[in-house]
């Protein structure tokens, strides 16, 4: 599967959102990301220790593919908030007005 640069300039990214639903349930799938919801005004997605050991642009275009599915369903989903999957620490947060992806 491979992997594409969001541009932020353009209202929705280069693959269709049947494709991105396709590569998320693959990250839950091989236990990068525990589940994705929404439980208020932004979608959540919980990160297992696998995604931790992964590099930082893995680790950025991984959630662009989260970001980019959701903001294309409703533009008010502008941020990816992340969470530990262990401890439910919030421990990032990916957006437009971060310029990707910031892990705290």
């Amino acid at each position: 599967y491979e992997i594409k640069e969001c541009d932020w300039s353009s209202d929705v990214c280069s693959y269709d959102l049947e494709d991105r639903k396709g590569f998320i349930d693959k990250l839950i799938n091989n236990r990068i990301i525990q589940k994705v919801e929404i439980p208020g005004s932004l979608p959540h997605v919980w990160v297992t220790p696998k995604f931790y050991s992964l590099n930082f642009d893995d680790k950025q275009q991984f959630i662009s593919v989260v970001y980019a599915y959701y903001i294309t369903k409703n533009k008010k989903y502008d941020l990816v908030v992340l969470y530990d999957s262990k401890s439910g620490e919030k421990v990032g947060v990916y957006g437009k007005v971060y310029g990707g992806l910031k892990m705290y």
